[in-house]
């Protein structure tokens, strides 16, 4: 399994390694400036043995994305691609079959037929899985909704959960456009690939709402469905205090998805690269 430097916070992905990549320092060491937070950065013994590198935040940002590319895996594992293969072909399965059907994303699909196609994709080959195993609108649906689900960290990751929930409360009384800024402004912050992978959720879930007549899909409805797996709360959250989080969970999903703000969208060549599923 990968594992996150606490020193420098690159991800690496050989977990028999037992240094980190970047900073050198052994897996499982705590950084000794991590309880001050004005001062959450490389300690100066792991400066000095990375080099003038470390104070690169380009060379650091393009060194965390190589390592997160030679992550193994498609479920339940780190999200390692703006274009996961799954979510490209979910997404291109229902925008040619699912957007007149009713209760999209809200109706469940048939468990053994998610798992079967689940442990299909989960071998990697290069092809059609959802041609291979005959499916339906829902079976596909529940199965894109499980994919965010089964992350072991969330798209929306701890260190700006807070931040984006925050984004909306704080400006909650402020106009619409005020609104919508400040929540595009937290969501800015996320890195890649997990800011361009939830844009291009949030791209397909605005494309639903416009056949909401015929699905009853609203961007509410839709925020309600997604909310708990895209906004999922970190395990440091007490239950109750995620149970209180929700409602700004879903009101930050539903501006996303009502807005006609640019999302983060990865380069529409690399989405079309990643997709195997030909409706």
């Amino acid at each position: 399994m990968p594992w996150q430097c606490e020193v420098c916070t690159l991800i690496n992905s050989d977990d028999d390694r037992m240094e980190c990549n970047l900073c050198g320092k052994l897996k499982g060491t705590k950084d000794p400036l991590a309880g001050d937070e004005k001062a959450k950065h490389m300690s100066l013994k792991a400066i000095l043995k990375a080099g003038p590198e470390a104070f690169d935040t380009e060379i650091q940002e393009k060194r965390r994305l190589e390592e997160l590319k030679k992550i193994k895996g498609v479920f339940g594992i780190i999200l390692n691609t703006e274009t996961p293969v799954v979510v490209c072909d979910c997404i291109a399965f229902l925008r040619a079959r699912g957007l007149y059907t009713e209760g999209l994303f809200r109706v469940p699909g048939q468990q053994d037929i998610v798992d079967a196609v689940k442990e299909r994709y989960s071998m990697e080959k290069d092809e059609d899985v959802l041609n291979l195993i005959p499916c339906e609108v829902h079976d596909v649906a529940t199965l894109l909704k499980a994919y965010f689900r089964w992350l072991p960290q969330p798209i929306v990751p701890e260190e700006n959960y807070h931040k984006v929930l925050d984004a909306c409360r704080e400006n909650s009384h402020k106009s619409k456009d005020e609104l919508e800024e400040a929540v595009f402004d937290a969501i800015a912050d996320l890195q890649s690939p997990n800011r361009e992978c939830l844009s291009l959720l949030m791209q397909f879930l605005r494309e639903v709402t416009q056949f909401s007549s015929i699905n009853k899909m609203t961007s509410t409805n839709l925020a309600t469905v997604f909310a708990p797996s895209v906004l999922r709360s970190p395990d440091s959250v007490s239950a109750e205090q995620a149970f209180l989080d929700l409602g700004s969970a879903i009101s930050v999903i539903n501006i996303l998805i009502r807005s006609n703000r640019e999302l983060f969208l990865p380069p529409k060549e690399q989405v079309i690269k990643a997709t195997k599923h030909k409706p």
